[in-house]
């Protein structure tokens, strides 16, 4: 027996009884027709709905990045089963508003030993992409 999809149907093409006829060839065709079929969008769509949501027409000019940390955030929430008017905000989140702490970036293994040997843009540029972390420490902490 075969772990590949396509082979097998392939195999149980080429199938022949005593009498030389294939019983399954009705099987085999409707087979390979559905495998055949374009894989389904609907996450991407999904996606693309949301974005519409959160970037409409009175929020026009908001920019690429602060668009994809809104749809993370949103995402992070659904995950934990909450929204923006069911979360919680932790108490240390709250404490750290108006402070330095709120305006540093929790340090990590990588950012830490990357830190001495990149250059300011690469550092930058690597932290631009580390939104999903932040949002992670967000929902994360919400022990207070």
């Amino acid at each position: 027996m075969t772990s590949d999809t396509v082979q097998f149907w392939a195999e149980v093409y080429k199938f022949r009884n005593a009498a030389d006829e294939n019983p399954y060839v009705n099987l085999c065709d409707l087979s390979i027709t559905v495998l055949s079929l374009p894989h389904p969008s609907a996450h991407i769509e999904k996606v693309f709905s949301q974005m519409n949501i959160v970037k409409s027409k009175l929020r026009n000019r908001m920019g690429l990045e602060t668009l994809n940390v809104v749809l993370r955030i949103r995402y992070g929430l659904k995950i934990v089963g909450h929204t923006c008017q069911s979360y919680t905000i932790p108490a240390s989140v709250i404490r750290s508003v108006g402070t330095m702490a709120a305006y540093s970036r929790k340090p990590t293994a990588a950012n830490s030993e990357n830190a001495s040997t990149s250059t300011y843009s690469e550092q930058q540029s690597s932290t631009s992409h580390s939104t999903i972390d932040e949002v992670g420490w967000l929902l994360g902490d919400a022990d207070d």
